[in-house]
């Protein structure tokens, strides 16, 4: 992974897929996982790994394959600066059969700013 030689603390958003599922013998598959500072038109904006700690909403967005039946997927957020991985939010998307992509994402109340460190998104389907 590259580091920067500045000093400003920084975001790191990793994104991981925990898990995925059969239904009815197809393999859902979300591919191409990008954290973002937005998404527009079904596409992420401005995606990057390392956001500063006052970007107000963090977003993850992936492509989704496979889907045969409506089905939940739960986006959980963590933050690893700790001792431990500290859950941090939790957000369930509701895909169709005709959904390709998938997102979600997180904000902090105003005035708020990330705590400096890295923080992973699982994404699983429930």
């Amino acid at each position: 992974m590259r580091t920067s030689s500045s000093s400003l603390p920084a975001v790191i958003v990793g994104v991981c897929l925990a898990t995925t599922a059969l239904t009815a013998n197809h393999q859902i598959k979300i591919s191409d996982l990008t954290a973002a500072r937005g998404v527009e038109a079904g596409r992420p904006v401005a995606p990057a790994v390392v956001l500063p700690p006052d970007t107000g909403e963090i977003f993850v967005w992936g492509r989704l394959d496979g889907v045969t039946d409506v089905t939940a997927i739960v986006g959980e957020w963590y933050f690893l600066g700790g001792a431990s991985p500290l859950a941090i939010g939790q957000a369930v998307v509701t895909a169709t059969p005709s959904a390709t992509t998938v997102q979600f994402s997180l904000a902090l109340a105003e005035g708020r700013r990330w705590p400096a460190g890295p923080y992973r998104v699982d994404l699983r389907v429930a």
